[in-house]
């Protein structure tokens, strides 16, 4: 009974500890600040980017919106799709167009 209970509490720890956070080791991971909130941002893939965080509220319109404009300041692009993830209202995944610009030489 009692190796039970410890294993219980060791996985719960372990599950709490590893759940909410958003690639804050990864080397390429870029912190934005608006309003006050920081905002993890992620390249994931070639034009595949990823935000955590933003707000105290997880499912809030401001929150959305600052994690939209953080990919676009970070990339250099434009938000063009945008899917939050449907277990962690913290997380937003967005596709983004960047604009090839012709020099003319």
């Amino acid at each position: 009974m009692t190796r039970k209970v410890f294993f219980l509490i060791c996985l719960m720890t372990v599950a709490g500890c590893t759940t909410p956070v958003f690639h804050h080791d990864a080397a390429n991971r870029h912190v934005v600040v608006l309003d006050r909130q920081p905002i993890s941002v992620l390249n994931t893939g070639e034009d595949s980017w990823q935000a955590w965080g933003g707000s105290t509220r997880p499912s809030g319109n401001e929150q959305f919106s600052r994690q939209v404009k953080a990919i676009e300041i970070v990339s250099g692009c434009s938000v063009q799709k945008v899917q939050v993830d449907p277990e962690d209202k913290r997380k937003l995944t967005a596709q983004v167009k960047c604009e090839k610009v012709d020099l003319g030489i």
